[in-house]
């Protein structure tokens, strides 16, 4: 498989499908949109995710609001 950068698609136009994709390398992050395949980044480390967790603690003590890491769909 080719490497894009970033959240590229693999190739503009050309659908793939779930068996397709199932047979690609395990060590490389791929998502398929609509038959899109798109490079993912990689998944963030324990130090990351632990001065993520301390700065949403942080954003909230200084806010006092609730603050919670990741996408926020309540509304």
């Amino acid at each position: 498989m080719p490497q894009t950068a970033g959240s590229s698609a693999l190739k503009s136009g050309e659908r793939f499908t779930v068996e397709q994709r199932n047979s690609w390398p395990e060590n490389e992050r791929w998502e398929l949109i609509d038959g899109q395949a798109y490079g993912m980044s990689p998944v963030p480390r324990v130090p990351h995710q632990m001065l993520v967790g301390i700065f949403f603690q942080e954003a909230g003590r200084v806010s006092g609001r609730q603050t919670l890491p990741g996408p926020d769909r309540a509304r």
